[in-house]
């Protein structure tokens, strides 16, 4: 098997902010961008060749991966040379729950991610919410497997607006005991209100738009401190078009943001948005990995698979200590149309 190769360089101040792939990859005389993983900190980079790209072929999430361990946090998947990719669920030193949210395109793996975290939540004893707002189809893998499941915008705000309920009844209840936050099962269970396509609820024009981000601000800010967690899964352009950036800036600064392939211009807010590193750049996911452009002779046939996307659940973990380390999510049921 042919060795990784690697290159340590040093950076100017404040790092590269703008990785040309395609001329690093002149550079090294290589003709599959996927192969080569560029990451930067504070000083230097360092490039890695490889000889297929590392995250081509995962295999299958297992039981213990998805099971919360004693620090509140479950496997999902991993990274390009083999570290585990964790999320947390839960903080047990200071008893909150979570804000997640998943970006990405579509038919970046946003779905499949999701039920990971779903997965995760059934075998961990955490009460699931769930609005899936593709009408259901998004998870329907959901149904009898969590609390509530809802498929319409009007399920999404009665849901949310239980949930910011429930988060105000434990912040009474708590302090009536002279208790200052939660306590994993005692006597509440830990709680998610999970929106999948939260940009169809959050959307400028959405009828329940002004309200569903008030709510989903409220659980952000105090819900966490009573168990009560809130995970949006969106493909949004950019934060502005869900409910306005504020909303969801601060939520998103101290939760768990996960970015699957993505668009220009979601690129763009979040790194104005201060959830990348200064001077840091994300290598971009294609949506065909390991494809070798080149020009075709006349009675050369293409290969049949060359143009089909491959690279689902491609992501950085944005809030992690690896922000600019790419991973891929464990697979969790099936990428093909199946019952």
């Amino acid at each position: 098997m042919a060795a990784v190769k690697e290159y340590v360089l040093k950076t100017p101040p404040g790092g590269v902010k703008n990785i040309d792939q395609e001329a690093l990859c002149d550079l090294l005389k290589i003709d599959d961008p996927s192969r080569v993983i560029f990451e930067q900190a504070r000083g230097e980079a360092v490039v890695r060749v490889f000889p297929t790209n590392p995250l081509m072929h995962m295999r299958p999430a297992t039981v213990a991966d998805l099971t919360m361990d004693a620090r509140g946090r479950i496997v999902v998947g991993a990274y390009y040379d083999g570290s585990p990719l964790r999320i947390r669920l839960f903080d047990p030193k200071t008893g909150n729950a979570q804000r997640m949210a998943i970006f990405g395109t579509t038919g970046a793996g946003k779905s499949r991610a999701l039920q990971s975290v779903l997965a995760a939540c059934k075998r961990s004893g955490i009460v699931v919410h769930l609005a899936d707002l593709k009408e259901g189809q998004s998870v329907p893998e959901a149904v009898g497997n969590v609390a509530t499941r809802v498929t319409t915008q009007k399920g999404a705000i009665r849901l949310l607006r239980r949930l910011v309920d429930e988060a105000e009844r434990r912040m009474k209840a708590y302090g009536e005991m002279g208790r200052s936050g939660f306590i994993l099962g005692d006597p509440d269970p830990l709680m998610y209100g999970v929106i999948d396509e939260a940009n169809r609820l959050l959307e400028k024009g959405a009828p329940y738009r002004d309200e569903a981000a008030g709510l989903i601000k409220e659980l952000g800010r105090t819900g966490r401190s009573v168990g009560v967690g809130i995970i949006l899964a969106a493909q949004a352009g950019h934060l502005e078009e869900m409910g306005g950036s504020d909303t969801l800036r601060g939520m998103l600064k101290e939760g768990e943001v996960i970015l699957l392939r993505w668009s220009s211009a979601m690129m763009a807010q979040l790194v104005s948005d201060g959830l990348l590193p200064r001077g840091e750049s994300l290598q971009p996911i294609p949506k065909v990995v390991g494809q070798v452009r080149r020009i075709r002779r006349w009675n050369e046939a293409a290969d049949e698979d060359e143009d089909e996307p491959n690279s689902q659940g491609m992501c950085y973990h944005l809030t992690s200590s690896r922000p600019t380390s790419m991973a891929r999510f464990f697979l969790v049921g099936s990428i093909a149309p199946c019952r």
